[in-house]
C-alpha cells in the first residue's frame, strides 16, 4: 500500500541551500493594511513570544493563522503551505554565535521507524532592520527553512536528515523572528529547545534609543526605534523629554503599529508634538522607565539628532533657450541635502541639480521633469518645457569698393 505525502517538501537556508519555487499562481491579499485595525496575538508576528528561556513546552498545539493573515507569502518562503495552524517567536541576540534550535512533537516516540509524531515546519527571518509586514515582501528576510512530508524533531540544528537545517550564525544586536506551523492540525503540541545554542539569546539586557528614524516633511512628528521590542504598556509619555532649538517641546502622543487596538510589543515609536519642527540639533531624552519583551528595564538615556532643510522652498525647474548646436542647461532649486533625478526626451535622464545637454538638436524638444527627494521625507517634483531655436542666420557682410 502506498502512502502519498501531500506536500512538497522544501528545505532553504540562506548560505547555502537556495529555494526551489513552488511554480503556483499565489494572489496576494494584504490585509496588513487594515489588520493594524486589529489585536496581534502570539499567532501574529507582531504579538510573538519572546525568547527569554532556553525550552519552551506547547501542551496544546495552535489552530488557525491569528488576525494577521497572509504574513508569509509561499511563493517566496519555503513554506509551501504559507502559515498553518502557527505561532511565532522573537529572539535578540545577546552575544555573537550560532542559534540552534529543535522543534520536538509531544507524540513523537524516539526511535519508532517509520517516525511518527506529528509534522512541524518552520521558518526563521532576520528582522534586525525591518518590520513584520515585510516578510511578505521580501525573501532575502528568510534565512533558513524547512518544510518537509516527514515527521519528528525538525530545526536548524545541523543534524542529519531532511527535517534539519544547519545552525544560524548570528550577531549580537540581532532580531530574528520564528513562525512554527503544524502541517498536522493535531493539538499534541511540541517542545521547543534552544539549548544547544552557542550564541547568548536569553535576554537579560536593557533596552535602549538607538536611532531616530527622518521626520516627514512639514511634520511635528518624530519616531524612535530602540534596541529591541518593548512592552507597549510600559510605554508613557510622562518617560521622555524632547528639547530643541524651540526649547523643550510639549509632546502630545506616543504610539506605535504593533500597539494599536491593545497589541503587545513593537520596536519603533512615533511621537507627536505641539511644534513644526525647524533646522536644528535635537535631543529626546529617555527619564523614566520602559521595558522589553523579557521584563529588562530601560536606564536613563539620551539620542541626539539633526533636521536640515525642515522648511525648503519650492522646487522649480529651470532651462535656458539654447540654439541649435549650443548648450541646453537645465537647472533646479538647491536644496541642503536633496538628491536630485531628472528625465525627458530621448530617455535622458541625470542625478545633478543642474546637468547639461551639448550640441543639441530638435529632437531635445519636449519636457524635462525634475524630482527632489530630501532626507527628512519631502519630495518635490516640477517641470520645464525647452524649446530648441533654430541657428540665428549668418551675419551679412557689406562690402564696399572705391
Amino acid at each position: 500500500m502506498c502512502t502519498c505525502i501531500q506536500k512538497l517538501w522544501r528545505s532553504k537556508t540562506k548560505t547555502l541551500v537556495w529555494r526551489t519555487r513552488l511554480l503556483v499562481l499565489f494572489i496576494v491579499v494584504n490585509s496588513l493594511q487594515v489588520a493594524y485595525a486589529q489585536i496581534p496575538t502570539v499567532q501574529d508576528c507582531l504579538g510573538a513570544i519572546a525568547v527569554c528561556q532556553g525550552i519552551y513546552d506547547q501542551g496544546t498545539a495552535f489552530s488557525g493563522v491569528g488576525n494577521y493573515a497572509q504574513e508569509i507569502d509561499p511563493t517566496l518562503s519555503c513554506l509551501g503551505s504559507g502559515e498553518k495552524n502557527d505561532v511565532w517567536y522573537v529572539i535578540t541576540v545577546q552575544s555573537s554565535g550560532n542559534l540552534s534550535f529543535t522543534i520536538t512533537p509531544n507524540n513523537y516516540t524516539p526511535g519508532s521507524i517509520p517516525a511518527n509524531g506529528d509534522d512541524y515546519d518552520w521558518a526563521l527571518f532576520n528582522l534586525t532592520h525591518n518590520v513584520c509586514s515585510d516578510i511578505s515582501v521580501i525573501d532575502e528576510l528568510e534565512v533558513s527553512c524547512n518544510y518537509s512530508g516527514e515527521r519528528g524533531p525538525t530545526g536548524a540544528n545541523g543534524r542529519p536528515g531532511g527535517l534539519n537545517e544547519p545552525v544560524v550564525p548570528v550577531l549580537a544586536g540581532e532580531t530574528f523572528v520564528l513562525n512554527v506551523s503544524n502541517f498536522s492540525t493535531s493539538q499534541s503540541g511540541y517542545r521547543l529547545s534552544f539549548t544547544a545554542s552557542t550564541a547568548v539569546i536569553l535576554d537579560n539586557q536593557k533596552p535602549s534609543m538607538i536611532e531616530v528614524l527622518p521626520t516627514t516633511c512639514f511634520d511635528s512628528i518624530l519616531t524612535v526605534r530602540f534596541s529591541e521590542f518593548l512592552l507597549c504598556s510600559s510605554v508613557d509619555l510622562s518617560d521622555f523629554q524632547l528639547t530643541g532649538p524651540g526649547g523643550v517641546y510639549h509632546l502630545n502622543s506616543v504610539s506605535a503599529p504593533g500597539c494599536i487596538g491593545g497589541g503587545h510589543h513593537d520596536r519603533d515609536f512615533t511621537f507627536d508634538t505641539d511644534s513644526v519642527f525647524v533646522d536644528g540639533y535635537y535631543e529626546l531624552a529617555l527619564t523614566g522607565e520602559v521595558k522589553d519583551l523579557c521584563a529588562n528595564t530601560s536606564a536613563p538615556g539620551i539620542i541626539g539628532f539633526s533636521i536640515v532643510d525642515s522648511h525648503p522652498p519650492t522646487l522649480v525647474a529651470l532651462a535656458n533657450s539654447p540654439c541649435l548646436g549650443t548648450t541646453l542647461q537645465l537647472t533646479a532649486t538647491s536644496y541642503q541635502s536633496g538628491a536630485y533625478l531628472w528625465s525627458g526626451p530621448n530617455g535622458f535622464s541625470s542625478t545633478k541639480q543642474s546637468p547639461t545637454i551639448a550640441n543639441v538638436t530638435t529632437t531635445a524638444n519636449g519636457v524635462y521633469q525634475v524630482t527632489a527627494t530630501l532626507r527628512n521625507g519631502c519630495v518635490f517634483t516640477d517641470a520645464v518645457t525647452v524649446t530648441i531655436n533654430p541657428s540665428p542666420p549668418p551675419v551679412q557682410k557689406n562690402i564696399y569698393h572705391d
